[in-house]
């Protein structure tokens, strides 16, 4: 008990001023999806907008712009199927492009907030295939080679 207590305080106080997302890489039988978990204010600063003013429209764009992803060296486009705003958060859930029944390799590109936040960090979740791995993309490191 006192062990995840130390840990769970060691990772506030190192994450602690930095802006932290996440990117969750799910798969079923449909598809590979993305759920991103994305500041509210600072997706709105860096669209020069309001929160409650962001569309479905806008979201696509911004990840377009963002993100990219290429599965088995194929490069795959998303589309959001889902979207909320929970907790100041929006909750991004896209379905990359393509049929994958096994996953050798990812290539993530990944600059979401960083023009806002220089010591932003995005977290990138692998849970699909008995796979429970995660990765850090910041802006010193914006890419990810994944072999698995």
């Amino acid at each position: 008990m006192m062990l995840k207590f130390f840990f769970a305080f060691t990772l506030a106080c190192f994450f602690h001023g930095n802006n932290i997302a996440k990117f969750t890489i799910t798969k079923d039988a449909t598809g590979l999806y993305i759920i991103a978990n994305l500041d509210a204010s600072d997706l709105a600063l860096d669209l020069n907008g309001e929160a409650q003013d962001i569309t479905i429209e806008d979201l696509q764009t911004y990840l377009y712009k963002h993100t990219v992803y290429v599965v088995n060296n194929q490069h795959c486009s998303q589309s959001i199927t889902d979207f909320k705003i929970e907790q100041d958060h929006f909750i991004v859930t896209s379905k990359l492009s393509g049929e994958f029944n096994k996953i050798h390799t990812l290539r993530i590109k990944n600059t979401a907030l960083i023009k806002v936040n220089t010591k932003q960090s995005n977290i990138i979740e692998l849970r699909f295939d008995g796979l429970y791995r995660d990765f850090l993309i910041d802006e010193n490191q914006p890419i990810l080679n994944i072999t698995l």
